[in-house]
């Protein structure tokens, strides 16, 4: 599963060689758009919100509460 910034031909089809299933959505200004499956690329919205929300969050994704508990402050 990928955005449309990874929409490009050379790499489904390479994805392909691989005998794998891309759920990329494509492109608006494609000439011919592949299909894909909209049901199982909005699952992944979820993903993406809850990724995002924890990067916010620096002392979860780094770890620092750890970091300081063990220097004592």
């Amino acid at each position: 599963m990928a955005d449309r910034g990874y929409d490009s031909d050379p790499l489904v089809a390479a994805l392909a060689t691989h005998r794998t299933c891309t759920l990329i959505t494509p492109r608006r200004k494609r000439l011919h758009p592949r299909a894909y499956d909209a049901v199982r690329y909005a699952q992944r919205h979820p993903v993406e919100q809850l990724t995002s929300r924890l990067k916010q969050f620096r002392r979860v994704a780094t770890r620092y509460d750890g970091l300081l508990i063990a220097a004592g402050g």
